[in-house]
């Protein structure tokens, strides 16, 4: 099975070249914590029942939400600490259709999108600038995404859970319309975008057919927010790992160390090893084995399964001269 990446092929080159993972931040029981890789050391960044710390892109502050369970009123909220636990603001969702927060991720250094959930087939998704606290937008639907280098979002358009008409799924970009799906009941994942915003893919989940996922790509105009000369590509069930564009454009997905590269021509998928010296950001056992002797050394403990939301922070090598 094909899934949407939450990163680029670029990245994960860059990753290689890098000298590996040194600090990661992550939560335990509420607390938001910075490991420090080279002193083998814990910090307590912030005690205050905050769950799923995200990074800034500039690594200066960090986005995380409160759960509605210890909330006052059982509200929505979310907040940013500076690196050092510096408290900044945190920020009541208003929201008559949403229950919980199900997402973060920072759209640019001050703003940030919040996923919230309606139901099983239903989202919110929220934009807020966080130095002053507005909100920006909101979304209702599934599968957002950032349209790279611009404001806007694209998203699947809200679907009823239950239905007994037929449902075509749509994507839509500040109330337009700019696909809809010829197969009924088809979900639709997030679209990514290659490095240059000229090109899209997003994967279909196509119900009872034998071919049960294919990939939707083509070319993305940013100025009239369409798609164009769009295609499909169905995916062997032997092709499976995460979606992306390479540095030429051509469509990838991304199975540990594997590349399976979309071939035009000869309309397969060509797979190859990655060769590098690749560090797996989620499986880095040296990296793991210092941050567990550190838990155990802080907390006495030498479990991980309390740890959530881990994100190694790379260290990238300075060219030189």
């Amino acid at each position: 099975m094909a899934s949407v990446s939450g990163f680029s092929i670029e990245s994960i080159f860059s990753t290689a070249k890098s000298k590996g993972y040194n600090d990661a931040i992550f939560e335990r029981n509420g607390e938001i914590c910075w490991f420090d890789y080279s002193e083998g050391s814990i910090t307590i960044l912030d005690r205050g029942g905050k769950y799923t710390p995200v990074l800034s892109p500039n690594r200066s502050r960090i986005l995380y939400r409160k759960s509605v369970f210890e909330t006052e009123g059982n509200v929505m909220q979310f907040g940013i600490i500076t690196i050092d636990g510096e408290f900044l603001r945190e920020i009541v969702i208003d929201s008559y259709l949403s229950n919980d927060i199900i997402g973060l991720q920072w759209l640019s250094d001050s703003t940030v999108g919040i996923t919230t959930h309606v139901n099983p087939s239903t989202s919110e998704f929220f934009v807020y600038n966080v130095d002053t606290g507005e909100k920006i937008a909101s979304y209702v639907g599934y599968a957002f995404a950032q349209i790279p280098n611009t404001d806007k979002i694209i998203h699947a358009e809200n679907v009823p859970h239950w239905s007994d008409e037929p449902v075509y799924h749509s994507f839509v970009v500040d109330g337009k319309i700019v696909y809809t799906s010829d197969i009924i009941d088809a979900r639709l994942d997030p679209p990514v975008f290659s490095s240059d915003g000229t090109k899209f893919a997003f994967v279909e989940n196509l119900p009872d057919l034998e071919a049960s996922q294919r990939i939707i790509t083509g070319n993305f105009d940013k100025e009239s927010l369409t798609l164009k000369n769009i295609r499909s590509i169905n995916i062997p069930s032997e092709v499976a790992g995460y979606l992306t564009f390479d540095e030429s454009n051509n469509i990838c997905i991304i199975n540990n160390n594997l590349l399976q590269i979309y071939n035009e021509k000869a309309s397969k998928f060509i797979t190859s090893e990655i060769s590098t010296d690749l560090r797996n950001r989620w499986s880095d056992s040296k990296n793991f084995a210092a941050l567990q002797t550190a838990v155990t050394k802080y907390w006495g403990d030498d479990s991980l399964e309390r740890i959530n939301s881990i994100t190694w922070i790379p260290e990238v090598k300075t060219e030189q001269p």
